[in-house]
């Protein structure tokens, strides 16, 4: 990823956003969640909170 479009993410960290990829299948609709990190060529979305029931 270029420097450009890393900065310009990193401002949504912590925010919901949706990416999408150039792939096909599921994939291809785009990923929604929680922008909570991006580094080289990585960014990390959660997607799912897990709930555990006492």
């Amino acid at each position: 990823m270029s420097g450009c479009l890393i900065e310009s993410m990193a401002r949504y960290i912590g925010q919901t956003v949706t990416i999408f990829t150039k792939s096909g299948g599921l994939s291809g609709n785009g990923f929604t969640g929680v922008l909570a990190g991006i580094c080289d060529g990585c960014v990390k979305l959660i997607t799912d909170i897990g709930v555990c029931d006492l």
